[in-house]
């Protein structure tokens, strides 16, 4: 007890002399309000800065968990999906239009989705329909396959008979475009207290759309078609998109993404939501997930952080938390250890001949943004400024993805262990003193320096090795909008979560 007290009030100490205490950034979840129950399945909501945010507990086999799901959140559906069709919609394109893109997704993807997550689409609409809401398998596809459509790189393929000029005209070019900016950090080891496993998941989209209102934590507790238990999870993101954008299991695996658009691409392969899923609910460790995602069939380019917190092994001699980046067009599939010597080799070569670096591993942390470091993977992409891209020089260091979000990560994380300043558009980030171990409160310091101010929709920070999780949504107040990460977080504990 003497022990736990004096521990206390060295870390108050260290909180009051930081810049502002982790009060300013976080505050505990406050008292889950039930709103409707279906079966097993409990829709609750609760305060948070940006307004009221969902969180949905199902369990059983993938179709009754789709049941559960679809009659708690049928309603929810129905209105974020009438706003994504709009939102995407930047010159008045008639909304069927996205729908008629994302069935010719489907249609594609449809033949690499694992069958129990077919039943769970049909589940949710008819736990919608039997709970009055008018939802079909198709809207419910469409929440899946809008996240694959919005990176791709030549949108018009997917459109289904639509000629080149037609498309055009309808502005399915780059005006067709999502902004997609997202970014994503993990660090362990000797970088973070306890040497646990922190990490990040930014994701920069379409802003102001009004889906934040529909802010949404779904905890999984699945269980095969024979009952045995799988690993529990929680995802976040919207009601009716029920594929991980962001997530972590009760195993300690994470989930970051980044739209990396590439010109190798294809829609005939798994979704990467439903492959980040699988993931959550079927791995046990850093490796069983790499496996997972590698035989998985690629569609277009991605980067990935995954982590693991090993939190079954905290405090034990054979404590192992680590976290990889994995870059992937439609054809190759590129895993990044930290301090990879694939990452610290890969250069940009100038219009002289002359090879520079551009690589910035450290040890014991990972991050990425758009910008691919495999050379087979880098030559093909237009994000980045890839060489891809029409009349660009292929230099990375020129594009923001890799000036604002990918090399600040770098020299955050680099300041923080050296216990140097670190300031980004005039803005302190960090004050210099001695050499700082990351907790939560750099996490999310981190994250809100490469966040876009302009995109940012939804912040979620992991401590994969402790299971908690903060989570910040935008918001809109007055006609103000405000990032994800401008809004004061909501901190969760995973066990508090489940059914038990």
């Amino acid at each position: 007890m003497f022990v736990k007290a004096i521990a206390a009030v060295v870390v108050l100490m260290m909180c009051l002399a930081r810049t502002a205490c982790a009060a300013d950034l976080w505050a505990d979840a406050g008292p889950l309000r039930e709103v409707r129950r279906c079966g097993d399945g409990v829709l609750y909501e609760t305060d948070a800065s940006h307004g009221t945010l969902l969180v949905a507990r199902v369990r059983g086999s993938h179709r009754e968990m789709g049941r559960q799901y679809g009659c708690l959140l049928g309603d929810k559906i129905i209105s974020v999906m009438q706003v994504y069709t709009k939102a995407s919609d930047p010159k008045d394109i008639k909304k069927t239009l996205i729908f008629r893109a994302c069935r010719n997704v489907w249609k594609r993807n449809e033949p690499h989705v694992p069958k129990e997550y077919m039943d769970e689409i049909i589940g949710i609409a008819q736990g919608a329909n039997k709970a009055g809401f008018d939802v079909s398998p198709q809207l419910v596809e469409t929440g899946i396959a809008l996240p694959n459509f919005s990176d791709m790189h030549d949108k018009k393929l997917m459109m289904g008979g639509i000629g080149e000029e037609e498309a055009d005209r309808l502005g399915m070019g780059a005006g067709f475009d999502f902004r997609t900016t997202c970014s994503s950090f993990a660090a362990w080891g000797g970088r973070t207290e306890g040497g646990r496993l922190f990490a990040t998941r930014d994701l920069d989209w379409e802003s102001k759309t009004g889906v934040g209102q529909y802010g949404l934590v779904t905890v999984y507790e699945p269980a095969g078609d024979d009952g045995s238990p799988r690993n529990r999870y929680v995802t976040f993101g919207y009601p009716g998109v029920i594929g991980a954008i962001a997530g972590m299991s009760e195993k300690g695996i994470t989930i970051g993404e980044i739209g990396a658009v590439n010109t190798v691409e294809t829609q005939e392969g798994t979704p990467w939501t439903i492959t980040m899923r699988r993931a959550l609910e079927e791995a046990d460790d850093l490796e069983e997930a790499i496996a997972i995602i590698e035989k998985s069939k690629n569609t277009v380019g991605y980067n990935f952080v995954i982590g693991f917190g090993d939190p079954l092994g905290y405090g034990t001699p054979g404590f192992s938390p680590a976290a990889v980046a994995i870059e992937q067009n439609g054809e190759f599939t590129s895993v990044f250890t930290d301090d990879d010597p694939k990452e610290r080799e890969s250069a940009w070569i100038d219009a002289d001949g002359n090879a520079v670096i551009v690589g910035l591993p450290l040890k014991e942390a990972v991050y990425r943004a758009d910008s691919s470091f495999d050379l087979r993977i880098r030559r093909t992409q237009t994000a980045s400024n890839g060489p891809a891209r029409e009349n660009s020089n292929g230099d990375p260091r020129e594009s923001g993805a890799y000036s604002k979000r990918y090399a600040p990560n770098f020299y955050m994380l680099d300041a923080l262990a050296k216990g140097e300043a670190y300031l980004s558009d005039g803005r302190e980030i960090f004050a210099a003193g001695a050499p700082r171990l990351i907790s939560a409160e750099e996490t999310l310091r981190i994250m809100d320096a490469v966040s876009m101010k302009d995109s940012n929709i939804l912040a979620v920070a992991y401590d994969a090795t402790a299971l908690e999780f903060w989570v910040a949504y935008e918001s809109m107040s007055d006609g103000n909008w405000k990032p994800a990460s401008d809004n004061k977080y909501v901190r969760f504990r995973l066990r508090d979560l489940f059914s038990e």
